[in-house]
C-alpha cells in the first residue's frame, strides 16, 4: 500500500511539474506574440493583416484606435506591430519601458517626423523602435529611371510641407547617381502649374513623391499634363498615378508590406536587437504603354524591367555597403 502511494505521489509530482512547463511555455509564447494596433480599420488593413496571420501561421491580436481607447487589459508592455501612422504615434506617446514597437505601413517622411518630435521618448533613446516604410527609396526609383533614360543627367521633384524633410536624401541620391537634381517647395496655395512647369522641363525625368498637400486631384492633374507635354517621363506612387497616365509607377501593396512586416516581425522574435528602418524589400512595377508611345519611349518587356531594377539595385546596395 505504502509502495503504491509512493509511485501515485511520483506520478502527481511529474504531472505538476508538466503543468507547470505547458503554462510557463505558453506564458513566454504569449509575450512572444506582438499585439497589432492599426490606426483605422478598412481593406488594406484587412488585407495586411491577412497576409501576416497567413504567414505568421497564428491568429494575431489586434486592437484598432478608431475605437476610442483601448482596453486596458490590453497592455503595451510587449512587442507592439503599429500600422499605420496614427498607431505608431500613439504607441510612443504611451510606450512603457519594455514596449519595443515595429511601426508598419507608414510613409517614410511620417516615422521621420515621428522621430524628430519625440527624440527624447526612450523608444528612441534605446533603439527599442524600428519601422517599415511603404514607399520606394530614392535609388530604387532612380535606378528604374534610369533603365527607361539611360542617358539622363537630372532628376526633378517637388516637395510639399510634408515631405520636405526627404529633400536631403533626394539631394544626396541623385549626386551618388551622378544626376543633377532638379527640385523646389510647393505650398497649398501656390499655382502649381507657375511652380511645375520649369522644374518638369528642366528635368530628364520626373518622380513623384507622395505628400497630400502637393498630390492632390489638381496638382496631379497638372503633373501629368505637363510631363506630356514636355514629353517628361513621369514615374509615380501608386496604380492610379500609372493608369491617369504616368509611363511607370512603383510601390508595395499592402500584401507585399504585410509578407515583409512578417519578415521583421520573426526577426524580432529571436533577436534582442531590432532591425534598422527599412524600405520595403517586395514592389510591384508597372507600366502604361500609351503614355510610353506618347513620349516615344521604347520600352522593353516589363519582366525585364523588373529583373534589371533588381540587378542594379543589388549591385547598388553591396557599393553602398
Amino acid at each position: 500500500m505504502e509502495g503504491l502511494l509512493t509511485a501515485l505521489n511520483h506520478r502527481l509530482i511529474r504531472l505538476l511539474i508538466m503543468a507547470i512547463c505547458l503554462a510557463v511555455t505558453q506564458s513566454v509564447a504569449a509575450e512572444r506574440t506582438p499585439l497589432l494596433i492599426f490606426s483605422d480599420q478598412g481593406d488594406a488593413y484587412a488585407t495586411l493583416l491577412k497576409t501576416l496571420e497567413q504567414e505568421l501561421k497564428i491568429t494575431l491580436e489586434t486592437a484598432y484606435l478608431q475605437q476610442g481607447a483601448l482596453d486596458q487589459e490590453k497592455s503595451l508592455d510587449r512587442t507592439i506591430v503599429a500600422v499605420g501612422t496614427r498607431a505608431c504615434e500613439f504607441v510612443i506617446r504611451n510606450a512603457q519601458p519594455s514596449t519595443r514597437v515595429l511601426c508598419t505601413f507608414l510613409p517614410s517622411q511620417a516615422f521621420t517626423v515621428l522621430s524628430q518630435n519625440h527624440q527624447a521618448s526612450l523608444l528612441f533613446i534605446n533603439r527599442q523602435i524600428t519601422a517599415l516604410f511603404m514607399d520606394q527609396p530614392f535609388s530604387r526609383q532612380l535606378i528604374l529611371a534610369r533603365i527607361i533614360q539611360p542617358n539622363m543627367t537630372s532628376v526633378g521633384s517637388v516637395f510639399g510641407p510634408s515631405s520636405r524633410v526627404l529633400e536631403a536624401d533626394f539631394v544626396r541620391v541623385s549626386t551618388d547617381f551622378g544626376m543633377r537634381p532638379v527640385y523646389t517647395l510647393m505650398n497649398e496655395s501656390d499655382n502649381p502649374v507657375r511652380v511645375l512647369t520649369p522644374i518638369i522641363s528642366d528635368s530628364d525625368v520626373f518622380i513623384a513623391i507622395p505628400d497630400s498637400s502637393v498630390f492632390n486631384r489638381t496638382a496631379a492633374k497638372w503633373i501629368l499634363y505637363i510631363s506630356l507635354r514636355n514629353r517628361i517621363p513621369l514615374i509615380g506612387f501608386s496604380t492610379s498615378y500609372v493608369d491617369a497616365g504616368a509611363v511607370l509607377g512603383i510601390y508595395s501593396t499592402p500584401t507585399q508590406v504585410g509578407r515583409h512586416t512578417a519578415d521583421l516581425i520573426k526577426t524580432m522574435s529571436s533577436s534582442a536587437e531590432l532591425p534598422e528602418p527599412q524600405y520595403p524589400q517586395y514592389y510591384t512595377v508597372s507600366v502604361n504603354r500609351t503614355a510610353a508611345r506618347t513620349l516615344r519611349l521604347d520600352l522593353p518587356p516589363l519582366e525585364l524591367i523588373e529583373e534589371a531594377l533588381r540587378t542594379s539595385e543589388l549591385l547598388y546596395d553591396r557599393q553602398k555597403n
